[in-house]
């Protein structure tokens, strides 16, 4: 039990970022399939190109958690652990906000039909199928905006301190 805590003791506010936008990701990504997935207005709408990206930058995030595990004695290679690290963050960043926007444009034209349209219209679209798939849609957005949020803000965080 203490060799947990002093493992989770030594952890750098970023590991614990990464991890969350890491978990967040999978999230949102869970949400997305399955808003595609399942029966509803949307059911059959999610393009390979959104879920690749959202598969790259969980695989990023990963890849940086475990190099903030890596623990060399030459400074040259640790900086290059560092820089590396960053770098992860950074594109898993990227990646999330072009998935984010990407996944907003593709249910964008189909949420306002089902919320927007006249009522004659409404009373045949809004049907309780369709408007769960499109709640689910508006929860997946949130999911994927505190995601790319977090990983937004672990950009600005060291994995470890300098040392001289």
């Amino acid at each position: 039990m203490n060799k947990v805590l002093d493992f989770l003791k030594k952890q750098s506010v970023s590991t614990y970022l990464t991890l969350a936008a890491f978990i967040l990701a999978l999230v949102a990504m869970s949400v997305y399939c399955a808003n595609g997935n399942v029966e509803g207005y949307f059911k059959g709408t999610n393009p390979g190109g959104i879920i690749t990206f959202s598969v790259f930058s969980v695989i990023l995030l990963a890849i940086a958690l475990v190099l903030t595990q890596v623990n060399v004695e030459n400074k040259t290679v640790m900086l290059v652990i560092r820089v590396c690290s960053d770098i992860l963050k950074v594109v898993a960043a990227v990646f999330m906000i072009v998935v984010m926007m990407n996944f907003i444009q593709t249910r964008l034209n189909g949420l306002s039909y089902i919320f927007f349209s006249n009522d004659s219209v409404k009373q045949e679209v809004a049907t309780p199928i369709n408007l769960a798939s499109a709640y689910t849609a508006i929860a997946g957005f949130i999911i994927y905006v505190i995601a790319w949020l977090v990983a937004l803000v672990n950009v600005y965080f060291s994995f470890r301190p300098v040392k001289k």
